[in-house]
This record gives structure tokens, C-alpha cells and sequence, in this order.
């Protein structure tokens, strides 16, 4: 495995009045390429805050992030929002799905923002409705589907653009431990096909199937060390 991401001392400031509040000091942290790490802490710590740095949705206030060979620590904003495109699927705790649009159209959306011809957006979105299970759903609204359906069809839109990395935050913090299951054993198989795993998560059974797990407190990198479960094989 090669190293896919690299941060040295990376820090996020956020000012709040006349003062500044550090939402992550002095992180350093290394990915390779394929690993699925686990980011764990109390509320507050900065989990959320460091996953939207490395998946480009945020800037860091100072310190340097390397993205496969890129710098992107001095990246414009449209420069980063490309780079996001390329280069991650994110998969939220709330899923983010478009209220009016269908199963099909929110998993459609990115390769739209990417350009795709609409022949090869169609036969792109039937094979991941295929791949996460939800091809008999394509046409169905999010308030038609259930909780675990709804998260499956976020992954399936996470994966979209074929990323390097899928960024997840608290994947499975709003559903039940059966569909949980389902989720994490899908994020697995993911994983296992080569695509870097991130996941903020304060459920420490989700954590443990993961190969690493680094852990924050107040902006800080406390502990960076191998899960001790470690990865399980996903079900079949």
C-alpha cells in the first residue's frame, strides 16, 4: 500500500468573536492507500472537523496535507472542490438525499456535476442500484424508503464518481444494530476492493472492524494504533 494521505501539524481555527477556537492542533497523521480507519472521540473533539479537512469540504488554518502526491493545503477553492469530486464519496450519518428526487436521481447527481453522458450515467446508476441491493427501488422517493435503504442508496451515490476514498461520518449513528450490521458489513466489501475507508463513529463495535482506530480529544491526536478485533469478513 502507498500512502494516499499525509498531514503534518494540519490545525483548524475557527473565530468566534474576537477570539479564535481550535477545532484541531497539530495533526499528524499518515493513510496509505486501502486502509480503513476508524476516527473516534467525545463530542466536540474534532472527528467531524478532521474528516471535512481531508475530504476538502474545509481548509485547514495552517500545517500541510498531501493528497496522493497533491498539496493541498494551497488549494483555491475551486481547486479543492474538484479535487473532492475526484477523489471522495461521503456518506453522512442524515444520508443528505434530495427530498424530490428519486433513488436513481440522487445517485445520478454526481456523475452529472462530473460530466457523464446521460447513456453512461444510466448504466452507471443501475449497476450501483444493483450493488448495494435497491435496483426494484429506483424510482422511489427517500420517504419511501426506509433508514437502511436510504444509507444504502447514500453509498451508492458515494461511490458514484469510482473515489479513491469514502469519507463516512457516523454512517450508522441514526439506524438500528440489524441494519447497522448490513451498512458496516457493505462499507467493508467496499473497502475490500481497494477504496480507503474513513469513518467518524463514537460506536466502538463499528470501530473495532476497522483497521486502525485514531483517536481525538480537543483537537489532538491521542492515540493512533491497530484495532485490536481488526477487519471482518463481510457478509456474503
Amino acid at each position: 500500500m502507498t500512502s494516499l494521505i499525509a498531514t503534518s501539524r494540519l490545525s483548524r481555527r475557527y473565530p468566534i468573536g474576537e477570539v479564535s477556537v481550535d477545532a484541531l492542533v497539530d495533526v499528524s497523521l499518515c493513510v496509505k492507500q486501502g486502509e480503513a480507519v476508524a476516527i473516534m472521540g467525545p463530542s466536540g473533539s474534532g472527528k467531524s472537523t478532521l474528516l471535512n479537512v481531508l475530504g476538502c469540504l474545509d481548509a485547514p488554518s495552517s500545517g500541510s496535507y498531501m493528497l496522493d502526491g497533491t498539496d493541498v493545503s494551497g488549494l483555491s477553492r475551486s481547486e479543492m472542490a474538484t479535487l473532492r469530486r475526484q477523489q471522495f464519496g461521503f456518506v453522512f450519518q442524515n444520508f443528505n438525499l434530495l427530498a424530490r428526487s428519486t433513488a436513481f436521481e440522487n445517485i445520478e447527481l454526481p456523475l452529472i456535476y462530473a460530466g457523464w453522458s446521460r447513456a453512461a450515467r444510466r448504466e452507471r446508476v443501475a449497476q450501483l442500484l444493483e450493488r448495494v441491493g435497491l435496483d426494484g427501488r429506483a424510482h422511489h422517493l427517500p420517504s419511501q424508503l426506509s433508514g437502511g435503504q436510504q444509507q444504502r442508496v447514500a453509498i451508492a451515490r458515494a461511490l458514484a464518481n469510482k473515489p479513491k476514498v469514502i469519507m463516512a461520518d457516523e454512517p450508522t449513528g441514526s439506524l438500528d444494530t440489524s441494519v447497522s450490521q448490513t451498512i458496516m458489513s457493505m462499507l467493508q466489501e467496499i473497502n475490500a476492493a481497494g477504496v480507503t475507508l474513513l469513518l467518524v463513529t463514537h460506536d466502538l463495535a463499528v470501530a473495532s472492524v476497522m483497521r486502525r482506530i485514531v483517536r481525538l480529544k480537543d483537537g489532538r491526536v491521542i492515540s493512533d494504533a491497530p484495532s485490536r478485533v481488526g477487519p471482518v469478513k463481510a457478509a456474503q
